[in-house]
């Protein structure tokens, strides 16, 4: 151990204060650092020495180092306290009085040291088991215990196997918020127990010749650790019937107890030092941290959810699901230092819905006040840099026409060379949008014609458009940009004749104009001032919804894109304005690719099918209406998967013989609307049946010797409906492509954490041969899924399957990396098929790009072992050969062994190996 890990100590005696050094070099201490102090004596006349830690430089040490230095102090300190119970019980007579009371103390001052270290761990019982073995971690549950409730006579006095008995005989009425964090914790570390540790007992015995009949340690550490399992496990039933309890509980909040609490005080008093604290106790006031009931209940109900999966109580776990499900948990207003306490993965949740056939209600998505605020800087960022670009595109476009051809060749020729351009690479200094006041004086600097096209005042473009007709000619404003819409519409509805054609344009530029500075205060103050004046004309109320409808458009794109959730105001004006249209009008279907996503990821279903019906003959309509459908679909819907695979299917074949021309909504405007759907499953269905047709399409691609024809195609999900008729694609190749690369795209920018969305990702990645990313992405799933490998190793999960591992393996052998892909082969469940192919991966060992000989010992499967040693042997590799034989076989791994040892150390190495495998890949990069 490092000197900057080892233990602080302080020597006290009871008429002076001493310190006293180690003489050994604290370089070569062994790893139980603390057995090198000498022992104390028992009594030299009224003489009583002990050692005993220094409180702050201990708390420094606990908050500066990892979970591995915080195990090995309570590993130490644990085994410090068995000697002196055992000093205590074979010495108590001639010690007398204030020997007793020293070792006491140092007792419980070992105690509330091991405390400190378990709470630095936060309570986690995955980290703890990691270093602390579970018989040392009872014990010490045993004495919190009994500190705890140190006037519970019934409790101080029980066994180990009968104290939790007695904590769940107590009414919950005597518990307190100091008080319910212990019982809490020894009832969720029970069902711990229960759910990860479910094996038979190991018996200690010899593996190899003992003459001497020594111990094997290792050994009786894994009797003593079954031994500990099978008690605790008799105990499940009480603990489950402990947290069940706790939902009637009138408790407001628990008091989690912190490092403080148990490193506040010394043994001795600091004034006086002949006078010792005989009964070290934690002061659990000394802790500011609560958790509020509501999320104890929560975390409880989700570890009881995992529990009765795990022991198949399916009915039971299908109930605190739904429970969980209707709760709408969300940890966003939780504070941080209580999110290790209550925190859990909501994606388990929903894979435990999917598992138990429970189907949850997704509610719309909610945010911080400050994420509000926070989106709203960074849309006026954008806002800026747009402004900003428009600003450099006009200073390229009035440059000279020398430096615009070499601008142009420059660029081409870093094109052809896929390099990154300089104008490029140029940073563009964000400016904000110009304020009403900065827009009103613009106008001012240039000529009163000028002055006339730019003004945002409302009366003095009323002024210009009431002048008589004839006195001054108006001419069509060309500086003024139109939608193909509106201007579809203006033609079509307002005759050619008509002398208030022109003016009408300049509203519409005017109100333009204001859109693209985001000034949308008065460009609804100006449309209201001066749509009065075409009073006489037929078709007004209808070119009056246009004009909204083609505003309105814009706020809902910029909503949208920031929030999942609908302002009422906007939907009611939007809504209102659509109905104003005129039901046969084909304009309005155009304005529907931000309508729909908007109306589809807010959940009102009856707007979309309301807006469908003024376009049936659309082929888009019938895409839509099943996509709606199959989202509110529940138990069977075969029928409604059919439907939709037939519309989306058809509506890629017309895009495909481009009769986009014959279409109202084309394909850009399909495009368009897929970005902007946000909904969870919608995108997970898009996703799927678009990957279901993807598939009939891979034919070009070389097949790899570990994956074939048929595992080549991408994941999707298990009951997405397909046929085996081939789609004939029109001229447009380019219809299926563009549609996945946008499904790709907004299913990694709103699901960035699903493994389905990382999976897929990747199957498409290795499709196209960029082994690269698509290694990224198939690790990504695997730490999602295992919670940052937080799970066991044995965690099952549908995207991790036996294709997927065989597609990471033939990715690492793109990338020049043989060893990591033949040791991943351990990770296979059916190995048999892969067995044959270890010296094919092997051969380019040479020029390697991993570490080789390093990664032997992370191996977890002897018949891999073999495999590899053949196969160097065969291949001309003795050196390495005989490093993976020196390196692989240990006394818990090896053929010959406990069978029940060679597979919790495979489980080990594989659990290590998936470890050092994520981080070549992600640190690396």
């Amino acid at each position: 151990m490092s000197q900057s890990a080892r233990p602080f100590l302080k020597k006290r005696n009871r008429s002076q204060h001493l310190a006293k050094k180690p003489t050994s070099n604290p370089s070569t201490m062994p790893l139980e650092s603390v057995d090198f102090l000498p022992a104390p004596p028992v009594v030299v006349e009224d003489e009583h020495m002990d050692y005993f830690l220094r409180r702050d430089e201990l708390k420094a040490e606990l908050i500066a180092n990892d979970d591995e230095f915080c195990c090995s102090l309570i590993k130490q300190y644990m085994k410090r306290i068995q000697a002196t119970e055992k000093e205590l019980l074979m010495t108590a007579e001639g010690l007398g009085e204030d020997g007793v009371t020293v070792l006491t103390a140092k007792k419980n001052d070992l105690y509330n040291c091991c405390f400190a270290g378990l709470a630095k761990l936060n309570w986690d019982f995955v980290r703890i088991a990691k270093g602390v073995p579970s018989s040392r971690f009872r014990a010490l549950l045993k004495y919190l215990v009994t500190v705890t409730f140190p006037n519970k006579t019934e409790i101080t006095n029980a066994v180990d196997a009968e104290i939790f008995n007695e904590l769940n005989a107590l009414p919950l009425e005597e518990f307190t918020e100091d008080t319910l964090f212990t019982a809490w914790l020894y009832a969720r570390w029970i069902v711990f127990i229960d759910r990860t540790a479910r094996f038979p007992i190991i018996v200690a015995k010899q593996t190899v010749a003992n003459p001497a009949a020594s111990t094997d340690q290792a050994l009786l550490q894994a009797e003593q650790h079954g031994r500990c399992i099978f008690v605790t496990r008799q105990q499940t039933a009480k603990a489950v019937e402990f947290l069940t309890k706790l939902e009637s509980s009138n408790i407001k909040r628990i008091r989690v107890p912190t490092i403080d609490c148990f490193i506040n005080k010394h043994p001795m008093n600091v004034e006086n030092l002949n006078i010792w604290e005989f009964v070290i106790t934690p002061d659990f006031g000394a802790s500011s941290l609560y958790l509020s009931m509501e999320e104890v209940l929560n975390r409880t109900r989700y570890e009881l959810l995992v529990a009765n999966f795990s022991a198949n109580h399916f009915r039971t776990a299908k109930r605190l699901c739904q429970l969980l499900l209707d709760l709408n948990i969300s940890f966003c207003e939780t504070e941080d230092a209580a999110l290790a306490y209550v925190q859990f993965d909501l994606g388990d949740v929903e894979f435990y819905a999917k598992a138990l056939g429970v189907n949850p209600d997704i509610p719309p998505l909610k945010c911080r006040d400050s994420m509000v605020a926070k989106a709203q800087g960074v849309q006026q960022i954008y806002d800026a840099k747009m402004v900003a670009v428009s600003k450099r595109i006009q200073a390229i476009e009035a440059s000279k026409a020398d430096e615009k051809s070499k601008l142009r060749v420059s660029a081409a020729n870093f094109f052809l060379k896929q390099l990154e351009s300089p104008p490029a690479r140029q940073g563009v200094a964000p400016v904000r949008a110009p304020t009403a006041q900065e827009f009103d004086e613009f106008p001012s600097d240039g000529p009163p014609a000028f002055w006339l096209y730019t003004t945002t005042v409302a009366d003095a473009v009323k002024s210009l458009l009431t002048v008589p007709y004839g006195l001054k000619p108006y001419s069509f404003p060309e500086r003024f940009d139109f939608s193909p819409n509106l201007a579809e519409a203006i033609y079509q509805y307002i005759d050619k004749n008509d002398r208030n054609k022109e003016k009408f344009f300049i509203i519409i530029g005017k109100t333009f104009q204001l859109q693209n500075v985001n000034l949308t205060s008065q460009w609804e103050h100006m449309t209201n001032a001066l749509l009065p004046l075409f009073a006489d004309n037929k078709n007004k109320q209808y070119l009056e919804a246009v004009l909204i409808i083609e505003t309105l458009q814009l706020k809902l794109l910029q909503t949208c894109s920031s929030f999942q959730q609908l302002p009422n105001e906007l939907f009611v004006k939007i809504k209102n304005a659509y109905q104003s249209v005129n039901a046969s009008s084909s304009t309005c279907i155009r304005f529907y690719r931000y309508f729909l996503p908007a109306m589809l990821n807010t959940g009102r279903s009856e707007e979309i099918e309301r807006a469908c019906n003024k376009c049936v003959d659309d082929a888009v309509v019938p895409f839509m209406l099943t996509l709606k459908d199959l989202i509110n679909a529940t138990g069977d819907a075969s029928y409604i998967k059919k439907k939709f695979y037939q519309a989306f299917s058809k509506l890629l074949k017309n895009y495909s013989y481009d009769t986009s021309n014959k279409s109202v909504f084309t394909f850009k405007n399909f495009i368009t609307m897929i970005q902007h759907i946000s909904h969870q499953k919608a995108i997970r269905l898009l996703l799927s049946y678009t990957l279901q047709i993807y598939n009939k399409e891979i034919r070009d691609h070389p097949e790899h010797f570990l994956i074939s024809s048929a595992q080549r195609s991408c994941y999707t999900f298990g009951d997405t409906y397909s046929n085996n008729e081939q789609i004939k694609w029109g001229r447009v190749d380019n219809v299926l492509s563009d549609t996945l690369a946008t499904v790709l795209q907004s299913a990694n920018r709103f699901l960035s954490a699903d493994p389905y969305v990382l999976r897929a990702t990747g199957d498409y990645l290795f499709t196209i041969g960029n082994y690269d990313c698509a290694l990224r992405n198939y690790l990504n799933c695997l730490l999602v899924c295992t919670r940052h490998l937080s799970q066991p190793l044995y965690y099952h999960h549908p995207g991790i399957d036996d294709v997927f591992w065989k597609k990471v393996i033939t990715c690492l052998i793109e990338l020049k990396r043989p060893t990591e892909a033949a040791i991943t082969g351990h990770l296979i469940i059916q190995m048999f098929d892969f067995f044959p192919h270890i010296i094919r991966i092997l051969e380019p060992t040479t020029i390697s790009h991993d570490a080789i000989e390093a990664y032997f010992p992370l191996i977890g499967d002897i018949a891999i072992y073999e495999a590899m040693s053949s196969a160097y042997g065969r291949l001309g590799h003795k050196r390495l050969q005989q490093k993976l034989i020196s390196s692989v076989l240990t006394k818990t791994f090896n053929a010959n062994g406990s069978k029940t040892l060679l597979i919790h150390e495979g489980l080990r190495r594989k659990t290590n190996w998936i470890r050092v495998l994520c981080s070549r890949v992600f640190i690396e990069k």
